[in-house]
């Protein structure tokens, strides 16, 4: 029944318009009088609507504004946006069975967001000229289309000798470990597998973010770091805006609907499923017991390594933290934070390395181990590999290191 193909958010321009016309009869009007139960006499009452300035039955002004629905969703962007925001204003009221014009003009578009604001109109035609009845202005945000998943031939990466679709993606993610109900922390880097293929920058992104969302399930939580170190040198973290500073994957994540970012000045996470709220719980001590780390071990969560190495995985100086290794100290960061708009003083406690003993970090010998006692599970994909390892298991077998060789994890001995 959709009328029209869903624009991309690459295909829409500042200027796009559409336009189409439509009327609201007698029985449709009682249909919405009867769906929200207003029969206020100035819609249905004639002798009361007589003492007024109006002659005629007033159509309800919010049944013209949830034209403004089919507008979007069928005309301009198409059915490829949720609404954010839509201001109105009734200029003049319409009258039942009157001939109407809803015109919609894109006057701003974010690619950072992926909002798109579209300047709408609602005209009378009389006689005369057309006569405007309402005006507004609307956000929407343009969704990423989904990658068809049964489609074999639909490519996302090209290695040398492999090619990597959809589906290939959501196997190897299911084969490492990641399953319905489970709780994970992404670390990610898209740019090792190959070749990109896929038709644009969001079917890549939003491919691989849906195959993650499709092995942990409704009952399931995703999360992506997305760091921001610049608070460390002073600079001022916005929760809203502030970009990640580890990986297009991750950035792109953060601005999706229904997921929620942690208001913690460095190390951020966006955060997306059931255990959202309990993983938004956090202190100012960036590894402590109150931290996002802490939080993914209490609900027995899992690192997906897509792309990277042990290396990059933060969850590491959370352990580091807790066994209280010697050559790292804590360290207090001040800073501003702005969070809607309202900025504020804020501070983080950061386990940071002692850089004047030229304390490196390397987790080579920790992945080697793990690997190799079967503890973490490793999976290749194209060019590259994805890799999984339980929190729990992390912790335990790096504090059972750390207990034998304090400096298992320095890279500078």
């Amino acid at each position: 029944m959709h009328r029209n193909k869903a624009k991309s958010f690459s295909e829409i321009r500042v200027g796009d318009t559409a336009e189409f016309d439509f009327q609201i009869n007698d029985e449709e009007h009682a249909s919405f009088a009867e769906l929200v139960q207003d029969y206020s006499p100035v819609h249905w009452n004639p002798k009361y609507i007589a003492e007024t300035q109006y002659d005629k039955q007033i159509g309800y002004g919010f049944f013209l504004l949830s034209f403004l629905s089919r507008f979007y969703g069928e005309f301009l962007p198409g059915g490829s946006s949720i609404c954010i925001s839509q201001d109105a204003k009734f200029v003049k009221p319409y009258y039942l069975g009157e001939q109407l014009q809803i015109t919609g003009k894109v006057v701003r578009k974010s690619e950072a967001t992926k909002f798109v604001e579209i300047q709408t109109k609602v005209f009378r035609d009389n006689e005369e000229n057309k006569e405007c009845i309402f005006k507004g202005n609307g956000t929407v945000q343009i969704l990423p289309a989904r990658v068809d998943c049964t489609n074999s031939d639909n490519i996302l990466f090209e290695g040398n000798e492999a090619k990597v679709t959809q589906e290939d993606i959501t196997q190897a993610i299911a084969k490492v470990g990641i399953k319905e109900g489970d709780t994970v922390m992404v670390h990610s880097d898209i740019s090792v597998f190959g070749k990109l293929r896929a038709n644009s920058k969001d079917e890549l992104l939003g491919g691989i973010v849906e195959s993650m969302k499709k092995n942990v399930g409704k009952n399931g939580t995703v999360a992506f770091p997305t760091f921001t170190y610049s608070f460390c040198h002073g600079k001022e973290f916005d929760l809203q805006k502030s970009k990640s500073t580890v990986g297009v994957l991750s950035e792109y994540f953060r601005k999706m609907p229904e997921v929620t970012r942690t208001n913690h000045p460095i190390f951020s996470f966006a955060v997306w499923g059931t255990n959202k709220k309990d993983m938004l719980k956090i202190g100012k001590d960036s590894f402590g017991e109150a931290s996002f780390f802490a939080n993914l071990r209490k609900n027995k969560g899992k690192i997906l390594l897509f792309g990277v190495s042990l290396q990059t995985c933060t969850f590491i100086h959370y352990i580091e933290q807790s066994f209280a290794a010697p050559y790292r100290y804590l360290k207090k960061f001040k800073g501003k934070t702005i969070i809607n708009g309202t900025e504020y003083d804020d501070y983080a406690t950061f386990y940071v390395r002692n850089l004047e003993e030229g304390v490196s970090f390397s987790a080579a010998q920790l992945e080697k181990s793990l690997l190799e006692k079967g503890l973490m599970k490793r999976i290749p994909l194209g060019n590259s590999y994805i890799t999984c390892v339980d929190a729990e298991i992390l912790f335990n077998e790096t504090i059972t290191h750390l207990e034998n060789d304090i400096n298992f994890l320095r890279g500078d001995l």
